[in-house]
C-alpha cells in the first residue's frame, strides 16, 4: 500500500508543457514551425470550407459544433468530464472517448493538472456544459515534440473534437460518486454496508476472531486495490506495517481501523477519500510513459492506473 499522493511536475521546457502566451512564442526554428503550421491549418480550413476563430494568445483555431448558452461554464476546481476525439490533421487517431461506450474522462479544471495536450485547460475554458467544440492545434498547443511511435508524431498538428458533458463542483462530484456507489451496491444485490465516513463504505465478508485493530499494532494485510468497474492498480499478499506509523489514504485507513484481526472485507470510497484529482493527459497512457522517463514525478508509482476522480475499492484481509 502506497502513501497518499504528492504531485511534483518537473518544468518540461523541451516539451513545451507551459502553453505559449502571445509574448512567449519561441524564437527561430519553433517560431518558423508555428508560422508554417498556422498557414497549413488556415489552408486546410479554407479547403474544407470551415469557418473557425483564431485564439490570438494560444495560436489555435476553434469552432462550436453544438452550443448551449444556458450551460454551466467551468470555474477553478470544478470537476469537468469530457468525451473527445483527438487525431492528427491527416486523420490518424490519437485517442477517443465515446459517449455511451467509454467512461467519461474527468479532471480538476484550472488547477494545472493537465500535462498534455498543453492547451486543453484553455480550450475547455471556452466551453459550457452540453457544448461540443472542434479545435485545430499547432504543435505547441498540442503535444509539442512529445511522440508515441505510430500514434503521435513529433510536432504534429492536431484536430480535436471535445464534448463537455460534466461541470460539477467538488461537493457535487462527491455526491455523484456516492450515487454511483449506491447504484453499484444495488446492482450487486448488497443491501447493508457500514458507513465509516462520508463516502466510505465497508462490507464485511468474513468475521475476525482477533482483537480490534489499535494504534501500535503490527499488522500483515493482504489487499487488492481496484478502480470501481475497472482494473487492479495495486496488490500485496503480505503487506506489513505498524498502525499509526504510516499515513494512508483516508478510506483505506478508516477500513483498517474498523476491522478485527483475522477479518476480511471490502471498502469502497469516493475519490476524495482515495487519491483525489491528480494529473491528467490525453491519452491517459502518457502519464505512465512520462513517469517511466522521469519527466514528471509522483511518489505514487501506480498513478498511471488511477485516473483523476476515481472511485476505489480495496479487498482486505488482516492476518490473525
Amino acid at each position: 500500500m502506497k502513501n497518499s499522493i504528492t504531485i511534483g511536475l518537473i518544468l518540461l521546457v523541451a516539451f513545451g508543457f507551459q502553453a505559449c502566451q502571445k509574448e512567449d512564442v519561441p524564437e527561430d526554428e519553433s517560431a518558423q514551425r508555428l508560422a508554417q503550421q498556422e498557414q497549413t491549418i488556415e489552408q486546410y480550413l479554407a479547403e474544407q470550407n470551415i469557418t473557425a476563430v483564431k485564439d490570438t494568445n494560444r495560436y489555435y483555431y476553434y469552432r462550436a459544433l453544438i452550443e448551449n448558452s444556458t450551460g454551466k461554464a467551468p470555474t477553478k476546481n470544478d470537476i469537468v468530464g469530457i468525451y473527445y476525439k483527438f487525431a492528427t490533421l491527416e486523420g490518424k487517431l490519437i485517442d477517443e472517448r465515446v459517449a455511451g461506450k467509454d467512461t467519461i474522462a474527468k479532471y480538476a479544471f484550472g488547477t494545472n493538472a493537465v500535462v498534455l495536450p498543453t492547451a486543453l485547460d484553455n480550450m475547455i475554458g471556452k466551453m459550457k456544459m452540453g457544448e461540443t467544440y472542434e479545435f485545430y492545434l499547432p504543435f505547441h498547443a498540442a503535444y509539442a515534440n512529445y511522440t508515441i511511435p505510430n500514434v503521435i508524431p513529433a510536432n504534429a498538428i492536431v484536430k480535436a473534437s471535445i464534448s463537455l458533458a460534466q461541470v460539477l463542483s467538488p461537493a457535487e462530484e462527491k455526491q455523484a460518486e456516492k450515487d454511483t456507489i449506491a447504484a453499484y451496491y444495488s446492482k450487486e444485490g448488497i443491501a447493508a454496508v457500514d458507513t465509516l465516513a462520508d463516502g466510505v463504505y465497508y462490507l464485511q465478508t468474513q468475521a475476525g476472531t482477533g482483537d480490534s485493530v489499535r494504534n501500535g499494532d503490527e499488522l500483515s494485510v493482504r489487499y487488492k486495490g481496484s478502480v470501481l468497474n475497472g482494473g487492479v492498480f495495486d496488490s500485496s499478499d503480505d503487506y506489513k506495517f505498524t498502525v499509526g506509523e504510516r499515513s494512508f489514504i483516508a478510506g483505506f485507513q478508516a477500513a483498517i481501523m474498523h476491522m478485527r484481526k483475522g477479518e476480511q472485507g471490502t471498502v469502497v470510497m469516493v475519490s476524495s477519500a482515495g487519491y483525489g484529482n491528480g494529473i491528467f493527459a490525453i491519452p491517459y497512457s502518457i502519464i505512465g510513459d512520462l513517469l517511466d522517463a522521469k519527466l514528471i514525478s509522483r511518489d505514487y508509482g501506480s498513478s498511471r492506473d488511477i485516473p483523476p476522480a476515481s472511485i476505489l475499492t480495496f479487498d482486505l484481509t488482516i492476518a490473525p
